[in-house]
């Protein structure tokens, strides 16, 4: 087995589609805070090793209606009251 290495890494961009908690599958609502809570999630845990973390904006795919998108503009604009 290969030995691994690391690598020291300034800065990590962390730019998820709401997809990735099952939007479109289930109740926006629901969706929204688990994504919220995931991604905080993330960022303390990359933020805890170092790096600064910068979160990029979710965005949409062809198969959301009107929910999804109403969705997704409520979650980038909690994303941006995220302190830095």
């Amino acid at each position: 087995m290969p030995a691994r290495v690391w690598h020291k890494v300034d800065v990590v961009i962390v730019s998820l589609s709401l997809a990735n908690e099952g939007l479109g599958m289930r109740e926006p609502e629901y969706i929204q805070q688990m994504f919220l809570d995931n991604i905080l999630k993330i960022a303390k845990l990359l933020a805890a090793i170092g790096p600064k973390v910068i979160l990029g904006g979710v965005y949409p795919n062809n198969l959301y209606g009107k929910p999804e998108y109403i969705a997704l503009k409520e979650v980038n604009a909690s994303l941006l009251k995220i302190p830095k």
